[in-house]
């Protein structure tokens, strides 16, 4: 099998063009490898703060039911002591008009 010189020159051309291709292909692989790790990073720290706000998130609505019920509470009390009050002042002018008038 004769290979001429031309056609010898011919394939290591060839060899050296697909070497610089690979290679090419091999950094941008390396980029795209480098660009997942730092999106993955990324995804990682926004299902970190996601968590972080569900926790606040649930703080928050604890933290208003506890306070609807203080407020549910205090109206309570306030409505008690308005009935109240009114019992009193009631019972005051009750005794005003027949309570025996001091001499």
């Amino acid at each position: 099998l004769h290979v001429s010189k031309t056609q010898n020159q011919h394939h290591q051309s060839s060899m050296l063009k697909l070497d610089s291709d690979l290679k090419i292909h091999k950094q941008k692989i390396h980029g795209l490898n480098l660009r997942k790790a730092d999106l993955e990073a990324g995804l990682m720290q926004a299902e970190r703060e996601a968590a972080m706000w569900r926790q606040a998130h649930a703080t928050l609505e604890g933290d208003n039911a506890r306070m609807q019920n203080e407020l549910t509470k205090a109206t309570a009390d306030v409505m008690k002591y308005k009935h109240a009050a009114k019992n009193n002042n009631l019972i005051q002018r009750f005794l005003d008009k027949h309570a025996p008038k001091p001499t």
